[in-house]
C-alpha cells in the first residue's frame, strides 16, 4: 500500500534534489534516498512522492517516521518536520479506513445524482413531446382548448419537478458535507479536494437554481413552451456536466492509491476535455445566434434593395410619400439590427473618426466605399454651405465593422460600387427628393453589407474554434495546445460575446452555465512559476507559518497574499492569526 507525500519546495539558487528520509527505529539513523532530481535550474517545485509501506516491510504495530530534505545547487539543504505513520489493524480511525468510508459516501452521492438525472430526463422528454405537439397544432383549431390542455399537463410536470428540486437541494447539502470533510481525509490528494470544493461551489448555479427556475416556468401561465423546452434542455446539460465531473474525481480518487501522478495527469486530461466540450456547446449557441443575425441582415438588405428600385421609378406624390414612410420604418429596423451587431462585436470600441479612416499597417487591406460616396473633409463642408447656413446633403460613410475574433476584414460588395457609381451618374438629372432618398438608401445598404460580412467573418472564426475544441487531446503537446486555445484572446472575446448575448437578447432566457459555466473555470493545481510567486511572498515567514499558508484553500490564500502585496506584514499578520485560530491545526510528530 502506498502513502502519498505532497511537497512544495523553493530555493533562490535553484533546487537540485528532493530526498526522502525514512526511520523505522527511533534509535537508528534515517535511511535516505533521492526521489526527485532536477536537471534544469528550477527555483520551485511541487508534487507528490509515494511511500510504499509494503516495500518498507512495515508490520502491524510499528511506526514509520519520515521527512523530506530539499537540496539546492550549492549543497545547502532544508529539512521538513518529522511525520509519522502508525500501522494498525481494524481501526476505524485509520487513514485508509477513513478514506474507504469517504469513497463509499461519494459513491452514494453519485448514485443519488444518477437517480435525479433519470427523473429529470423523463420530465425533459415530456416537455419535448409537448413542444412538438404544440407545433403540430393547426391554428384554425380551437386554440383555447389546446392551451388549457397544455397548461394542465405543464402543471402536472411542475408538481413532479418540485420533487426533483427538493432532491437536488438535499444533494447540495450532502455535497457540502463531503467537501467539508475532504481536508481531513489524509489519503485524498489536495488537487482532488480543491476540485471537489469548486464543484460544490458551482452546484447551486449549475443544478439548484436552473431546476428551481424550470419549476417556476412550468407554473407560469405566460411562459412559452419553447422557452420551457430550452430551460429544460439546459438543466439536462448542467446535470450531465456535474455528473461527468464527479465521476472523473471519483476515478482519480481510486486510481491515486496505486499511482498518484498518473491519476492526477489523467484527471487533468479529463477536466480539460470536459471544459472543452462545455466551451464548444456554448460556441454552438453563439454560432446559432450569428447565423440568425446574418440572415436578418440579408433580409433587411434585400428589402432595402427593393426600395432602391422603387425610388428609381416614376412615382406619384402619394406613392413617393408612402416610399418615404417605408424607408423611415426600414431604417429604424436597420438601426436596431446594426446596434445588435455593434454590441455583439465590440461594445467598447471607440466610434471611428470620420472623415479620415484610422490606419493600421498590421491589418489587411480594407476596401472602402467609392470616393463619390466618401464623406467630405471639414474644409470642403464649410465651402458647400448654402445661404441658410446648412451644408449640402452629405453622403455619410457607413459604420466600419471589424470582426472581434481575428477573422478576415469585411469588404464592400463590388456590385454595390458599380451600382453606386451608376446611380450617382443618374443623380445629375434626377430631382432633389429622389437624389436625397437614393443617398439614404445606399448608405444603409452598404452599412448592412459590411455588418453582415463582419458577422460572417466572426462566425467562421467560431466554427474553427469549435472544430479545434473537438479534436482529441491524446498527447501532452495536444493538451498544451487545447489549454492555449481555452485561454486564448479569441476565446475570451467569444465568452464576452455570449455573455452580452445572454444579457441583451430578449428572445431567449439566459442559459445558466453556458460559457460562464462554473465547471469550465476550474483552476489547475498550483505548480511551476505560480508556486514560485507564492513561496517568494512567504520567504520571510518561518516554516510552520509557510506550511499553514500553503495548506489554505486557494481563495483564502489569495486573500492573504493580496494583503501581503498591498499592505505589507500588517496586511496579513491578523489574517494568519485568525486563520490559525479558526481553521488550521498543523499536526507534526513531536
Amino acid at each position: 500500500m502506498g502513502v502519498a507525500i505532497h511537497f512544495s519546495a523553493y530555493d533562490d539558487f535553484g533546487l537540485d534534489t528532493i530526498v526522502l528520509q525514512v526511520q523505522k527505529d527511533e534509535n537508528e539513523p534515517f535511511d535516505s534516498r533521492v526521489v526527485k532530481t532536477y536537471d534544469t535550474t528550477r527555483r520551485s517545485a511541487s508534487g507528490a512522492i509515494i511511500l510504499n509501506l509494503l516495500e518498507e516491510n512495515a508490520a502491524i504495530g510499528e511506526t514509520l517516521r519520515f521527512r523530506l530534505e530539499a537540496r539546492d545547487r550549492k549543497n545547502q539543504s532544508a529539512v521538513s518536520p518529522v511525520h509519522s505513520i502508525r500501522i494498525v489493524a481494524d481501526d476505524a480511525q485509520a487513514a485508509d479506513q477513513v478514506f474507504d468510508v469517504y469513497e463509499k459516501e461519494t459513491e452514494t452521492f453519485r448514485d443519488k445524482l444518477e437517480t435525479l438525472l433519470d427523473e429529470q430526463e423523463k420530465i425533459h422528454e415530456a416537455v419535448v413531446d409537448l413542444a412538438a405537439e404544440k407545433k403540430k397544432t393547426d391554428p384554425a383549431e380551437n386554440t383555447e382548448f389546446h392551451d388549457q390542455k397544455l397548461r394542465h399537463e405543464l402543471t402536472e410536470l411542475a408538481n413532479r419537478e418540485d420533487s426533483n428540486v427538493e432532491l437536488v437541494k438535499a444533494l447540495a447539502e450532502e455535497l457540502k458535507k463531503l467537501t467539508e470533510q475532504s481536508p481531513e481525509i489524509d489519503f485524498l490528494p489536495p488537487e482532488i479536494a480543491r476540485q471537489q470544493e469548486l464543484v460544490q461551489q458551482a452546484f447551486g448555479e449549475m443544478a439548484v437554481d436552473p431546476m428551481t427556475a424550470l419549476s417556476e416556468m412550468l407554473r407560469e401561465p405566460e411562459a412559452k413552451i419553447e422557452d420551457i423546452e430550452r430551460q429544460s434542455e439546459q438543466v439536462q446539460e448542467n446535470l450531465d456536466a456535474v455528473k461527468d465531473r464527479m465521476e472523473a474525481l471519483a476515478k482519480a480518487q481510486t486510481d491515486s492509491r496505486d499511482d498518484l501522478e498518473d491519476a492526477l495527469a489523467e484527471l487533468r486530461e479529463d477536466l480539460m476535455s470536459q471544459d472543452a466540450d462545455a466551451a464548444a456547446r456554448a460556441l454552438e449557441d453563439l454560432k446559432e445566434f450569428m447565423d440568425e443575425l446574418a440572415h436578418d441582415l440579408e433580409i433587411l438588405k434585400g428589402v432595402q434593395e427593393e426600395l432602391i428600385a422603387d425610388n428609381e421609378k416614376e412615382l406619384s406624390d402619394r406613392l413617393r410619400d408612402s416610399l418615404a414612410e417605408d424607408q423611415t420604418e426600414l431604417e429604424n429596423e436597420i438601426d436596431e439590427k446594426i446596434e445588435d451587431v455593434q454590441e455583439l462585436l465590440n461594445p467598447l470600441r471607440d466610434e471611428p473618426l470620420f472623415p479620415e479612416r484610422p490606419y493600421n499597417p498590421e491589418q489587411e487591406e480594407y476596401l472602402v466605399p467609392p470616393a463619390e460616396k466618401d464623406t467630405p473633409n471639414s474644409d470642403t463642408t464649410e465651402e458647400t454651405k448654402d445661404k441658410d447656413g446648412s451644408p449640402d446633403d452629405e453622403e455619410l460613410e457607413p459604420e466600419i465593422f471589424l470582426p472581434a475574433l481575428g477573422g478576415p476584414k469585411p469588404k464592400l460588395d463590388p456590385r454595390f460600387e458599380d451600382d453606386i457609381r451608376e446611380e450617382l451618374e443618374k443623380a445629375e438629372n434626377s430631382d432633389p427628393e429622389k437624389n436625397k432618398m437614393r443617398s439614404r438608401q445606399f448608405e444603409k445598404v452598404q452599412e448592412l453589407d459590411l455588418a453582415q460580412k463582419a458577422v460572417e467573418s466572426d462566425q467562421q472564426s467560431v466554427e474553427e474554434m469549435i472544430d479545434a475544441l473537438g479534436e482529441e487531446a491524446n498527447s501532452l503537446e495536444a493538451m498544451q495546445e487545447l489549454a492555449a486555445m481555452m485561454n486564448s484572446e479569441a476565446m475570451q472575446q467569444a465568452k464576452g460575446m455570449l455573455q452580452r448575448l445572454e444579457q441583451g437578447d430578449k428572445r431567449r432566457p439566459p442559459k445558466p452555465g453556458a460559457m460562464g459555466d462554473p465547471l469550465a473555470q476550474l483552476s489547475e493545481p498550483i505548480e511551476g512559476e505560480s508556486m514560485a510567486d507564492i513561496l517568494t511572498g512567504l520567504i520571510s515567514l518561518d516554516l510552520n507559518a509557510r506550511t499553514v499558508i500553503m495548506k489554505m484553500q486557494p481563495r483564502q490564500r489569495e486573500q492573504m497574499l493580496q494583503g501581503l502585496r498591498e499592505e505589507g506584514p500588517e496586511g496579513y499578520r491578523s489574517f494568519i492569526r485568525d486563520y490559525f485560530q479558526r481553521l488550521t491545526r498543523v499536526q507534526v510528530d513531536q
